[in-house]
């Protein structure tokens, strides 16, 4: 996770951060004030300033320029089944983030958890592996779909309100970005899958991870990455 002065990395539950200016490491833990052990994911909201640190109990801290504020609404909750955070996307002044029951929100500057979004088929809990926004629609990843839905204008708490995306019954979706137009969703195979016409076509294995920003696709493998721009491909050993 980038921000204006640092570069935030997880390792083994732990987490790190290296200065852009001079690229001194540093090891934040409970010692330096966070509030849990063994991360899980990480975000970082450029609107709000803010690093989300989801911890693998579903305890959540936020790392601001003020102090680390301490979010426990999704810890303290009691509930059937796991609670395990898989994603985190950033939009605005929330946080979305994938959880093995669905979606749910999270308000960063309220510091608090805003709505919850169930989107099972039949309005039951589905483990949901990522999230994201493109062309004004919420998609979200899950083991057989992608679910989508528009991102203003509906209650998205109200299951009815998402579709369905079929993807390929190959195996068991892991990821799902849009670039470029089109979506593309990776597989418990390492294969990534391309969407276009309504068809989905193999395009690129074996990968382990894939991203996107504002212009580049990434595609991570186990000792190397590709980004994929406008103006061509590039490989990185």
């Amino acid at each position: 996770a980038q921000t204006e002065n640092e570069v935030y990395g997880v390792s083994g539950g732990a987490l790190y951060s290296v200065n852009k200016d001079d690229l001194g490491i540093e090891l934040l833990s409970k010692i330096t004030g966070l509030n849990d052990n063994n991360i899980a994911y990480i975000a970082y909201s450029e609107q709000e300033k803010t690093l989300i640190i989801a911890y693998a109990n579903a305890n959540i801290d936020l790392l601001t320029a003020d102090g680390i504020y301490n979010v426990t609404d999704l810890y303290r909750k009691n509930m059937a089944g796991s609670k395990n955070i898989n994603h985190i996307y950033c939009r605005g002044k929330y946080a979305y983030l994938s959880c093995d029951f669905g979606i749910v929100v999270l308000d960063i500057p309220r510091q608090e958890i805003a709505d919850t979004y169930i989107i099972g088929t039949l309005g039951d809990n589905v483990p949901v592996l990522s999230f994201f926004e493109y062309n004004d629609t919420f998609y979200a990843t899950t083991a057989d779909a992608i679910k989508q839905a528009p991102a203003s204008g509906k209650n998205l708490a109200n299951f009815e309100n998402w579709s369905t995306i079929e993807t390929p019954h190959t195996k068991s979706n892991k990821q799902a970005v849009a670039y470029n137009g089109n979506l593309y969703v990776l597989q418990s195979d390492s294969v990534v899958y391309k969407q276009s016409n309504g068809a989905w076509n193999k395009v690129y294995s074996p990968i382990a991870n894939i991203g996107t920003d504002s212009t580049n696709l990434y595609l991570m493998e186990q000792h190397s990455f590709t980004v994929i721009s406008p103006s061509g491909k590039r490989t990185y050993n």
